[in-house]
């Protein structure tokens, strides 16, 4: 039982006993025979609501794959009841915050759930800043018909919805490129990797299948890969390091210039740190779509009060040169190495 049915429990056996009163001093028949519906109700009503709440489904999704800063998001919350008993008082306990800026505390939506039906109810939000919002149901709590019983279950249910700020461009697109020796690193279409074939040597296991020199391996009849001098890839690359203290400025500059450089149909690559792993992966953007995709993971990534990206950075790539740094806030244009 929950602490919300007790007045309506009380009520319940205030109520029985005045009928069982009125039957022992007034002795009437119709007054006995609600004694007795009032003994039966309460297991019949809550052995129905058991039942039906076995079956009960109640999902939530977002409106969109992205949404901007300074609007209102409709999330959707759908109750479905495929069963025949009805549940008319269905209360989801809900979670929603920007998970940059954590909110306290839960809000309570009641809904009826219909028979066999499936209901979508529209919750909107409003979205104040850039970030991830979620949008998560904590519990749900079914109350019986006489609300004197409520079944308590646990969710998992909930959405994420990316706000990313709404385009805006640098008018300055004097870009330099970076030159970043990685793991990866692979020709651009246009030629770019500069590569110097040092040797030719016999296949070793993990040696890529592109990097076989296919006529020589014909002329020797063994397997020949290529071995190169260097292998540096020179493409736009943005390394996005968000401080606490200039968190939204930060999203909006590295925004801005992912924007800036999709208008001028240039791809580029972004440098996202895991702190987990201690490493760096590179996301390569082409679109709009590819660029929601990058802010959906930075989102998810922890934000600190001083960040140390750029050293990290520097530690595993000491040749780099030409990064666009997003730091304080700012994008920090270098100097052509």
């Amino acid at each position: 039982m929950n602490i919300r049915n007790l007045p309506y429990l009380i009520t319940y056996i205030l109520c029985l006993l005045l009928f069982f009163l009125g039957v022992l001093f007034y002795r009437q028949s119709l007054l006995s025979v609600l004694v007795i519906l009032f003994i039966i109700l309460p297991p019949v009503s809550i052995y129905l609501t058991l039942i039906a709440v076995r079956r009960l489904e109640i999902t939530l999704s977002p409106p969109a794959e992205s949404a901007v800063p300074g609007g209102t998001a409709g999330f959707i919350l759908s109750v479905r009841n495929p069963g025949l008993i009805p549940l008319l008082n269905v209360c989801v306990e809900m979670k929603y915050e920007n998970l940059y800026y954590p909110r306290p505390g839960f809000s309570e939506i009641v809904v009826p759930a219909e028979i066999r039906k499936k209901k979508d109810f529209l919750l909107p939000f409003e979205l104040q800043k850039a970030g991830m919002f979620s949008a998560s149901i904590n519990r749900i709590l079914v109350t019986d018909y006489l609300h004197l019983y409520t079944k308590e279950i646990k969710s998992e249910a909930g959405a994420l919805l990316p706000v990313i700020p709404d385009e805006e461009k640098y008018e300055n697109t004097d870009f330099p490129k970076a030159a970043v020796e990685t793991e990866d690193s692979e020709p651009s279409p246009a030629g770019e990797l500069i590569n110097e074939i040092k040797q030719l040597r016999e296949y070793r296991p993990g040696d890529r299948l592109k990097d076989i020199h296919w006529k020589q391996s014909a002329r020797s009849r063994d397997l020949m890969v290529k071995e190169y001098e260097t292998a540096s890839d020179l493409y736009f690359l943005i390394l996005p390091e968000l401080e606490r203290g200039t968190l939204d400025e930060g999203i909006h500059a590295f925004a801005k210039t992912a924007c800036t450089l999709l208008a001028m149909k240039e791809s580029f690559r972004v440098a996202l740190f895991h702190e987990d792993g201690m490493l760096f992966e590179f996301y390569k953007v082409s679109n709009r779509q590819d660029l929601d995709i990058v802010f959906y993971k930075l989102y998810l990534e922890p934000v600190y009060d001083t960040s140390e990206v750029y050293e990290r950075f520097s530690a595993l790539y000491p040749e780099m040169y030409g990064v666009l740094r997003i730091s304080g806030g700012k994008l920090l244009i270098p100097e052509e190495g």
